[in-house]
Order: structure tokens, then C-alpha cells, then sequence
């Protein structure tokens, strides 16, 4: 104990109260609020790994983005994509039970045949078994023969 010093206040005990602004409170991070930003990124079809390059970009405070992954649908044939998050130390979910998985499942049909698709005359997206039609100016998919072998584009 230091001798000889006096406090300047004369009811001063010697304890200091620090106060902080969050008190021990955390962030809450809505969970319909982080799948309704995913869905928003979902909306117009895309490449693959370009929805997934979308998913992955999207910056919301105090969520990380660990993983993205594509499934097709074995039921609707749409595309599924699994994104597994976590939050920053100073935040918690709305719902105390979720993980922080999300699987959003898109309205786009996988193209798995064997069939080439391409954009025709009307802009619909078409398929066929067999090669795009000459003067095609957009295919979407090369489809494949029975061999394995990809159809050939033909000179518009």
C-alpha cells in the first residue's frame, strides 16, 4: 500500500467500473434474412460455378461462408445448392437450433441427358438428340452419343 497519496475525491473506495457499450450481449443474425439474401443472388439461371462464385461474394456482417456446394434434385431435377455457414464470435442466431446449413433449391433443371440444348428463333431454350440445327446462334449444351462422343457444332 502506497504511503502519503490521497485519492481526490474523499469518497473514492479505490474500485473502478468499467462499462462497455454491448455488455456481454451478442449480435442476432436473422436466418431468414441471410436465405432470402442467397435466394436474391439464385434468381436468373446461371452457370454453375458462377452461382456458386455469387453465393460465396456475398457479404453479410458477422456471417462467414464455408462451404458451397451443387446437387441435382433426385425428385424435381432442379439444382440444390448446400451452403454451410458460421457466424462471428459476437453474433448468434435467431434460432437457437440452427446450424447454420442452408439448401437452397433453385427452379433451374439440371441438364444431365445426353441431349443438346439451344436457344431457337422464338428465344426458348430446346432440346434435341442430335446436333444443334444449322444457323444455331446459342447452344447451352453439346449433348453426346451413344458412344460417348460429342456432337459436332456446325458452321452458322
Amino acid at each position: 500500500m502506497l504511503t502519503g497519496y490521497k485519492w481526490s475525491e474523499d469518497n473514492f473506495d479505490g474500485i473502478f467500473e468499467v462499462k462497455s457499450e454491448k455488455n456481454g450481449e451478442k449480435d442476432i443474425l436473422k436466418k431468414q434474412h441471410v436465405e432470402k439474401t442467397f435466394n436474391s443472388v439464385l434468381v436468373d439461371p446461371k452457370e454453375i460455378n458462377e452461382a456458386e462464385d455469387a453465393i460465396k461474394n456475398i457479404n453479410i456482417t458477422g456471417l462467414n461462408i464455408n462451404k458451397v456446394e451443387s446437387e441435382i434434385s433426385s425428385d424435381t431435377g432442379n439444382l440444390i445448392f448446400k451452403i454451410t455457414t458460421s457466424l462471428a464470435e459476437d453474433y448468434l442466431w435467431d434460432d437457437n437450433n440452427f446450424n447454420g446449413y442452408f439448401e437452397i433449391e433453385t427452379s433451374w433443371k439440371a441438364k444431365v441427358e445426353n441431349k443438346t440444348y439451344y436457344i431457337d428463333d422464338n428465344g426458348k431454350e430446346v432440346s434435341i438428340d442430335g446436333p444443334a440445327p444449322d444457323g444455331t446462334e446459342k447452344i447451352t449444351q453439346i449433348g453426346y452419343d451413344q458412344n460417348f462422343k460429342a456432337y459436332s457444332i456446325k458452321n452458322s
